[in-house]
C-alpha cells in the first residue's frame, strides 16, 4: 500500500511541476498581450503630442 501511496506522491509533485511551467507561459504571454498595445498606443500619442507642442511654440515664442 505505501508503495501505491510514494507513486501518487510522485505522480502529484511531476504534475505540479508540469502544471507551473504552463502556468509561468500563460502569464509571460497574458503580459506580453497586454504590454504590446502600450507601446503603440505611447508612439501615437508621442504623434499627436509633437505637432501640438511645435505649433505651441510658434503662437507662443513671441511671448516670453
Amino acid at each position: 500500500m505505501s508503495s501505491v501511496r510514494n507513486w501518487a506522491a510522485g505522480w502529484a509533485i511531476a504534475a505540479l511541476i508540469l502544471f507551473s511551467f504552463v502556468v509561468a507561459y500563460s502569464a509571460v504571454s497574458a503580459a506580453d498581450i497586454l504590454i504590446d498595445p502600450l507601446g503603440e498606443v505611447e508612439a501615437l500619442v508621442f504623434l499627436c503630442l509633437l505637432p501640438a507642442v511645435v505649433i505651441g511654440w510658434i503662437l507662443f515664442r513671441g511671448m516670453s
